[in-house]
């Protein structure tokens, strides 16, 4: 036989458990993040077929809406030029369409001159 004592001690653990299970579901505090869509920008590459290296400047004009609110800092550029020696005669600017250019680092000089760093690539 079931008694009222039986129920309530069962309702209490029922909710301790509810209210545990409601802790360890609660959503993480979200992180400060930077996103934006610019225009163009430029890296360059130590070699033909290589990868650019981790750095790419751009400009606050080209890049509207743009404000720092911390990293990881992800940029989608239309454009971005990639400076590419050639082994006889001058480099030329392989331009790479619809990158998204994920960093960990920037900083902006007093023109509005935008170089990001520690950056990784991925095709949009």
């Amino acid at each position: 036989m079931i008694t009222n004592a039986m129920l309530k001690a069962a309702a209490s653990g029922v909710c301790a458990l509810v209210a545990a299970s409601a802790v360890a579901v609660a959503a993480p505090e979200a992180s400060a993040a930077t996103s934006v869509h610019c225009s163009g920008g430029n890296t360059l590459t130590l070699a033909a077929g290589l990868p650019p290296v981790p750095t790419v400047t751009t400009s606050r004009s080209a890049c509207p809406g743009y404000t720092n609110s911390g990293s990881p800092y992800t940029f989608v550029f239309d454009s971005l030029g990639v400076l590419t020696p050639e082994p006889l005669g001058q480099p030329r600017i392989v331009p790479w369409f619809n990158v998204r250019a994920t960093c960990g680092t920037i900083s902006e000089d007093s023109t509005g001159k935008l170089t990001l760093g520690s950056c990784t690539y991925s095709s949009l």
